[in-house]
């Protein structure tokens, strides 16, 4: 790859390019990596660039980790929130539902006792 070639040829600049650019460093030529190359001729800088590279790549695969859990977690915390607020509001619409039932019983016994009037031994002759 280009990046092996650059670390082959020791030129640090075109490494960290190569890199800032999205170059893959897995890669292997003969079984060895540009990393591995690049030690081996002993181009110090191209091997600091690469490391640094892989650095960098893997802060940030353990800070997406982090923001993928912390998503998780809040979706989590909105839909216990969202089960929540409907078992409330499903309790509130009972409670109401029961005053009601209760108020419409108490109007039909008033209503009951005023239709029967005197209450006696019935009409008289």
């Amino acid at each position: 790859t280009a990046l092996m070639y650059a670390a082959l040829f020791n030129h640090p600049a075109v490494v960290r390019r190569l890199l800032r650019a999205g170059a893959d460093a897995a890669p292997t030529f003969d079984g060895k990596t540009a990393l591995q190359l690049a030690k081996e001729k002993g181009h110090v800088e191209c091997e600091r660039a690469i490391e640094a590279a892989a650095r960098e790549a893997k802060r940030a695969e353990i800070e997406a980790k982090v923001e993928r859990a912390v998503a998780e977690r809040a979706a989590a915390e909105r839909l216990e929130a969202e089960r929540a607020a409907e078992e409330a509001a499903a309790a509130l619409l009972a409670e109401e539902e029961s005053e009601k039932c209760a108020k419409e019983k108490k109007k039909g016994k008033k209503k009951g006792k005023k239709k029967g009037g005197g209450g006696g031994a019935g009409p008289s002759q």
